[in-house]
């Protein structure tokens, strides 16, 4: 008791380093390349009704609600259950183990 085999170790530091990796994408990549991306930056009024102006209305009305929108982070849905269960099964192969 008090000795952790190897497998154990590696398969905690492996589910930690999925979990940080899911957070950093989720949380840091996704909206920086969808912001950076984005079709639209619509500064000011002027520029706007200029870039608009010959496209149909509905057309106008999803340019601007692309460059407008923003990320919704997948692990907060519903509820970020995700976070929740990840955090279970992190911390109680890590308690059962130590």
């Amino acid at each position: 008791m008090g000795q952790i085999k190897v497998k154990s170790q590696t398969t905690i530091t492996f589910l930690i380093w999925v979990y940080a990796l899911i957070c950093i994408m989720d949380f840091i990549v996704i909206p920086t390349f969808l912001g950076l991306r984005r079709a639209v930056l619509i500064t000011s009024l002027e520029e706007t009704s200029a870039l608009l102006n010959g496209f149909d209305l509905e057309i106008q009305r999803q340019l601007i609600a692309a460059a407008t929108a923003q990320h919704t982070p997948l692990t907060l849905q519903f509820g970020g259950i995700f976070h929740a269960a990840f955090g279970g099964i992190i911390s109680g192969v890590t308690w059962r183990k130590t």
